[in-house]
C-alpha cells in the first residue's frame, strides 16, 4: 500500500471528507461535539495517530501563511449560514423558508425585516425561542457584524438606527435596552421618538 505525503493527506481531507459535509452543514449546524470529534479524526489522519506536530491553528490557516490548508469546520458553516442570510434578503429570491424566518423573526422579536435587522444585538433569550436553524443564521451574523458594519454617520442613518437590543444605545449598567411596552406600541427606531 502506498503511503502519502502529509500534503496528500490534505488533499484527501479536502476534497474526499470535509465536502461531504458541506451540504449538510448548510442547511444544519453541526453540534460543537460532532465538529470536535471530527477535527479530532482529521489530526489523527494527517499525523498517522501520533502527537501532532504543529498546533490546529496552524494546521487550519493557509499555505502562504504556514498552514496545511485544512478547512476550519466551524468558520465553514457560519460562512454557509450568511450566504442564507444573503438569499433572506435578496427579493428576486422566494422561497417558503422565507416565509417562516419572516413568521418566527415576527413572532418572538416584534421586528421589521429591513436592514435595521442587521444592527440589533440578539440576546440569548430571544435566540433560544428560534428553531436551531434560524438561531444559528443570526448568531452567525452577529459574530462578524461588528467587524463589517460602520458606524451611523447621518442624521438619517442615526435616527434609522434600533432603539432596543442595540450595543451602542445602553442602559447605565451597561446592558442593552429591551422594553416590551415600546415594542408593543410599535417604538422601534430613534426616529420614532424623535
Amino acid at each position: 500500500m502506498r503511503r502519502l505525503s502529509i500534503h496528500g493527506r490534505c488533499f484527501v481531507i479536502q476534497c474526499l471528507i470535509v465536502s461531504q459535509l458541506w451540504y449538510t452543514m448548510a442547511v444544519l449546524p453541526l453540534p460543537e461535539w460532532v465538529q470536535n470529534d471530527i477535527n479530532n479524526m482529521i489530526i489523527k489522519f494527517i499525523w498517522r495517530n501520533k502527537p501532532s506536530a504543529i498546533k490546529y491553528n496552524t494546521i487550519i490557516g493557509g499555505k502562504k501563511s504556514g498552514g496545511l490548508g485544512i478547512p476550519n469546520l466551524k468558520l465553514k458553516g457560519h460562512a454557509l449560514a450568511l450566504k442564507w442570510l444573503r438569499k433572506f434578503f435578496c427579493p428576486e429570491y422566494c422561497c417558503n423558508w422565507k416565509a417562516t424566518m419572516c413568521y418566527f423573526l415576527r413572532q418572538y422579536g416584534n421586528l421589521e425585516l429591513d436592514y435595521a435587522l442587521f444592527n440589533i444585538h440578539f440576546v440569548k433569550s430571544f435566540l433560544e425561542k428560534l428553531p436551531v436553524f434560524y438561531s444559528f443564521l443570526l448568531t452567525s451574523w452577529d459574530l462578524i457584524k461588528n467587524h463589517k458594519r460602520s458606524e451611523p454617520e447621518t442624521f438619517l442613518e442615526v435616527c434609522n438606527e434600533p432603539l432596543f437590543n442595540n450595543k451602542a444605545i445602553i442602559s447605565n449598567d451597561g446592558k442593552v435596552l429591551y422594553y416590551d411596552i415600546y415594542e408593543k406600541a410599535g417604538i422601534r427606531k430613534i426616529f420614532d421618538i424623535v
